[in-house]
Order: C-alpha cells, then sequence, then structure tokens
C-alpha cells in the first residue's frame, strides 16, 4: 500500500488524537475516584463519625482533593507543552 503526504497526516493526527483521549480517560478516571472518596468520606463522617473521626475523614478528603488537583495540573502542563 502506497501512503500519500495526506494520508500520512491523517495517520499523525488519528494518533494525536488517540493520545489526547487516552490522556483525558487517564485524568478523568483520576478525578472521578478522588471525587467518590470525597463524597464517600464525607457522607461517612457525617453519619458514622464513629468510624471515621472528623479529622481522619478530613485529612482524606483533602488528599483526595490534592490527587484531582494534581491530575488537572498534569493535564494542563501536558497541554500547554
Amino acid at each position: 500500500m502506497l501512503f500519500t503526504p495526506d494520508s500520512r497526516l491523517m495517520v499523525a493526527v488519528a494518533s494525536q488524537i488517540r493520545a489526547v483521549a487516552d490522556l483525558a480517560a487517564g485524568v478523568s478516571h483520576e478525578v472521578a475516584n478522588a471525587l467518590s472518596a470525597i463524597a464517600g468520606w464525607a457522607q461517612v463522617a457525617r453519619e458514622r463519625p464513629d468510624k471515621a473521626p472528623p479529622e481522619e475523614a478530613l485529612a482524606l478528603i483533602e488528599k483526595s482533593a490534592q490527587v484531582a488537583r494534581d491530575a488537572t495540573q498534569d493535564l494542563l502542563r501536558m497541554v500547554r507543552h
């Protein structure tokens, strides 16, 4: 099969689109996991303080929020460079 310059460009663009989609999926997964943890620990702290003392629940919520923030910052860094 002979590739023309246009077909090579299309293959390159398709590859870049796949890479961006993979990156977006990874970031989405990280953020979704962090948000699930935040929501879960907030619910446990509210409904069952004996299972998660407020300080422990807040520390885990803060850590999960940092994971989400880091994932989005990594995405921004990659997009800008």
